[in-house]
């Protein structure tokens, strides 16, 4: 199953892992897809789901545990993912070793970006085009690390659009790829963040200022979903699905917002995740 989480017109598609695996899945904003390959490994092998979901429509969280890779016992380590979408991605990892033993294991994270255009990777979607028939997407454009800043930058092939993945902690880079060795004591957790920062003019952004922006733009968010569910009409039914079906609803109404522009106000957007933009019709009948 997909998870789907957005802000705006800008979106993340994942699996239930928190991974971009699937032709569709990605970082997409301006109509593109910034962040095209993302993918998590214990020791090689792709961790096991214990429950995944959204927390709000802008956040998801991901609960994960190791397979039987190498000499890592199966259930020994456990992975907390949190993700926040807005101009760009954020993502946390925090990983504790729930054995009464000292571990020791690999952690490894891949990322690739092909700059597709969300129109032709939407014609791959099986509900909405033809993949047989759908004109084969780019291939990854090729990456490199910038040291100083310890970071990922992935320029499509007109120099203009710009992805860059900002890493919290220092590993072993490898083309488009970072590794970790970690030890950990009984119970002892260790952090992990990157930023995804999308550019479709090509500018840079400095790692402070991206942490920084990431920061204020959600505090902004979640300040402007409270005013939201401060104006809609509150609802009390002793139909428990009524109950649970009206605050879901009036959330995702909340997600849909768009600014429309030239004092315009929000706006609902048709449909997510492939129809973050104004539909006369649609938006009439939502209003």
């Amino acid at each position: 199953m997909a998870i789907t989480i957005l802000e705006g017109s800008n979106f993340c598609i994942s699996d239930q892992n928190g991974d971009f695996t699937f032709t569709t899945s990605g970082l997409y904003a301006y109509d593109t897809r910034f962040l095209s390959q993302l993918e998590l490994t214990i020791n090689g092998e792709r961790p096991l789901l214990l429950s995944a979901g959204k927390a709000e429509y802008y956040s998801a969280v991901y609960f994960l545990r190791n397979p039987p890779a190498g000499e890592l016992l199966q259930d020994t380590v456990s992975i907390g993912r949190n993700r926040f979408v807005g101009e760009g991605m954020q993502d946390h990892f925090r990983v504790q070793n729930q054995s009464h033993e000292k571990i020791s294991f690999e952690l490894a994270l891949e990322f690739g970006s092909d700059f597709a255009d969300i129109f032709a990777v939407k014609n791959h979607d099986f509900a909405l085009g033809d993949p047989l028939k759908a004109i084969p997407l780019p291939l990854p454009a090729e990456g490199r690390y910038e040291e100083d800043e310890n970071q990922f930058v992935f320029d499509d092939d007109s120099g203009l659009a710009r992805t860059q993945v900002i890493l919290s902690e220092r590993g072993h880079v490898e083309p488009g790829k970072v590794r970790f060795w970690i030890e950990l004591e009984p119970r002892r957790a260790w952090d992990l963040g990157f930023d995804v920062v999308t550019s479709p003019d090509g500018d840079k952004v400095r790692p402070h200022l991206a942490r920084q922006r990431f920061g204020e733009e959600r505090e902004r968010i979640e300040a402007s979903l409270a005013a939201w569910n401060l104006r809609v009409p509150r609802l009390r039914a002793t139909w428990d699905d009524l109950d649970r079906v009206f605050p879901r609803s009036v959330a995702d109404l909340a997600s849909l917002r768009l600014s429309g522009g030239n004092g315009l106000g929000n706006l609902p957007a048709a449909g997510m995740p492939w129809f973050m933009t104004i539909f006369g019709r649609d938006t009439l009948i939502t209003c």
